[in-house]
């Protein structure tokens, strides 16, 4: 068969009026679908956690030096204010692991009409026929 016409704008599963498959196995099962592993195992609140890593105290330190207090007294105040942050970004990431992990368990992954092909041009999978 020629490769040009082997992708899914020519399988017989793909219905070119919506853009889908509907061939069952060429999809999972939206109850195969186990996302607990990502978010039990902690995968989520580093990710979380890694964000917050790439924050920065320099406008502020430079705004209080700016303000003519002592090196020594900015230093006191930067450390006081990084320790109030971490406290502050464990409540974040706990939160935000929380609300995400309850927004994917309650997301409804169905793909019981198909599955949308981008470009069906460009694409096929193994069960092309």
């Amino acid at each position: 068969m020629n490769t040009i016409y082997h992708c899914c704008r020519w399988c017989k599963w793909f219905i070119p009026t919506s853009g889908m498959c509907v061939n069952d196995g060429a999809y999972i099962a939206a109850d195969d679908i186990d996302l607990h592993p990502f978010y039990e195992d902690g995968h989520l609140s580093e990710a979380i956690r890694e964000g917050f890593n790439d924050m920065k105290l320099k406008t502020l330190e430079y705004a209080l030096l700016d303000s003519r207090l002592s090196k020594k007294r900015v230093a006191e105040i930067l450390k006081v204010f990084r320790d109030e942050l971490d406290d502050a970004i464990i409540n974040w990431t706990e939160r935000i692991d929380d609300s995400v992990s309850a927004a994917l368990n309650n997301y409804d992954f169905a793909c019981d009409d198909g599955i949308k092909i981008a470009n069906p041009d460009d694409f096929y999978c193994k069960h092309y026929r």
